[in-house]
């Protein structure tokens, strides 16, 4: 039987995506913290491969979030997940703050 990627898998992997650039972590670092490759990231940020409950746990930990962080939208949690439009936000600020350094360099 052939492994069908779920919405949920492709929506977790780009809030884990997202939160690890957050935080400035490298796909190396998280992969180092989590015993695995930065292949494995890789996919588990497409969506490609299902993050395990361990794995779950060992990447909040790493990216200090919370799981709610991560699956809050899926069990109705929208007061304390971190929203779309918040990361959307932040992902802007992010890329001003970069044009800004770069104009200073």
């Amino acid at each position: 039987m052939a492994k069908r990627i779920e919405h949920i898998d492709i929506e977790v992997g780009a809030r884990i995506r997202d939160f690890r650039k957050i935080r400035g972590v490298t796909q190396t670092e998280l992969a180092t913290a989590l015993g695995v490759t930065f292949q494995q990231v890789q996919k588990y940020e497409k969506g490609t491969n299902r993050v395990s409950v361990g794995a779950l746990v060992a990447i909040c930990r790493t990216l200090n979030i919370e799981p709610m962080d991560l699956l809050g939208v899926y069990f109705g949690d929208s007061e304390n997940a971190a929203t779309p439009a918040l990361l959307a936000e932040v992902k802007n600020l992010r890329t001003k703050l970069s044009d800004i350094q770069q104009l200073c360099a």
